[in-house]
């Protein structure tokens, strides 16, 4: 079994996600792109309505890059066990050969 205290930021990342975790992931990075496309938008001078500028602030960009961010390092554990069973025995094979 994996201890979920052992692994590295980056093993966390390469891990798998689960899938609600990886939806909402995906909802981040559109909400920080878009957000950050207005915000490029408004500092080149482009007037835009002011609800959009309202929704498109850059808490909203922060926000985005928060949950697409927290949402990458969760781990699906089942997923992730049953990778290192199967990394497992093809190491023991390799050895053997």
């Amino acid at each position: 079994m994996i201890d979920q205290n052992k692994l590295s930021a980056v093993d966390r990342v390469a891990a798998p996600t689960p899938k609600f975790f990886a939806i909402i992931r995906n909802i981040g990075i559109v909400l920080a792109a878009v957000s950050g496309a207005v915000i490029a938008m408004q500092q080149q001078g482009i007037e835009l309505p002011e609800i959009v500028a309202l929704l498109a602030d850059k808490s909203a960009w922060i926000a985005g890059l928060i949950a697409a961010l927290v949402s990458q390092f969760t781990v699906d554990f089942k997923k992730l066990s049953g990778e290192n069973i199967i990394a497992s025995v093809g190491n023991v094979v390799k050895k053997k050969a």
